[in-house]
């Protein structure tokens, strides 16, 4: 009797053991990530639907930063429909990963990857592989638009490929920005077309501060009204813009209000310019600003390097 009981503990034992095994194994899948989703210990995506699935729970994110990781390139070509995703208070590390399939009208809804930046976000080490078409104002690979009081950093961040609309405020990585922008180390080789603020980074900027340093621009920009290199429009009557480190390879395109790195700027914004380079070549019918319609003479003799 002694045995059969000692017997049956074994089993008890052994299957507690598998049921416990399988439950891991459960959690690893698309309901939850491995991580605790702290600086040291991020958040793991490794698929296109993990990636949808848990960024889009941190909309409500109101406290202590959420950090994310990708550890495997990820192929969106799969996914039929996209919802829209507010960040907030989230980093996101791409381990110099590829997204692609970044295509068709299914970002539309969104007007990205994302709708919206508020309060921190932080997005880096990424490469996005696009061909979007959207049908409405402000769009961007990553973001719709920046809210106000935000704070958003673009790190070592790359798109290639094509973003078209035939709407406003179309930028390679942000359609429009209210809050405070950083943008570094990135680069673009698109081809970006739109209507009026179009630009190869930014759409159009309103009453905040842009920083965009060290940065690489390749392909084409092209619009109507206020096309510029990096920033279509800037509207910022307390904000400061700094450009410094740039360098502008594009051929851009419009009818009014071309400039090769902004397309047209209030004469309030405050800027601070340094170590521009500028090899952009400008097809406008008007006058065509070799930074930008608006910015004070001192800044209108940038040399053009061939």
């Amino acid at each position: 009797m002694k045995r059969t009981v000692l017997v049956i503990i074994i089993i008890l034992t052994f299957l507690l053991g598998v049921s416990r095994i399988g439950v891991i194994a459960e959690g690893g899948g698309s309901g939850s990530l491995p991580g605790s989703g702290t600086e040291t210990d991020p958040n793991l995506i490794s698929t296109a639907e993990q990636f949808a699935e848990q960024l889009s729970k941190t909309d409500n994110n109101a406290g202590e930063m959420v950090y994310y990781k990708i550890i495997n390139d990820l192929d969106f070509s799969g996914i039929s429909s996209w919802d829209r995703i507010i960040l907030s208070n989230v980093t996101i590390d791409g381990d110099s990963h590829k997204l692609t399939g970044i295509n068709g009208s299914i970002f539309n809804s969104s007007g990205g990857l994302f709708s919206q930046g508020q309060n921190q976000v932080t997005i880096k080490n990424l490469n996005l592989y696009v061909n979007l078409d959207f049908n409405f104002r402000s769009a961007g690979a990553l973001f719709r638009q920046t809210s106000s009081g935000s704070e958003v950093t673009i790190d070592n961040c790359h798109v290639y490929g094509k973003i078209a609309s035939g709407n406003d405020r179309i930028g390679a990585f942000i359609g429009t920005t209210v809050g405070n922008v950083t943008i570094k180390n990135s680069s673009i080789n698109a081809e970006i077309s739109g209507n009026d603020s179009v630009g190869g980074f930014i759409g159009f900027s309103n009453n905040n501060n842009i920083v965009i340093e060290n940065c690489v621009a390749q392909g084409k920009v092209t619009g109507q009204t206020n096309v510029g290199g990096f920033i279509g429009n800037i509207n910022a009557t307390n904000g400061l813009i700094r450009f410094t480190g740039l360098f502008n390879y594009l051929e851009i395109t419009g009818v009014s209000s071309v400039g090769g790195f902004v397309g047209n700027v209030s004469t309030s914004t405050v800027f601070e310019i340094e170590n521009l380079y500028n090899v952009a070549v400008l097809n406008t019918s008007e006058t065509a600003y070799p930074i930008g319609g608006g910015i004070s003479q001192e800044f209108a003799q940038l040399p053009q390097i061939e």
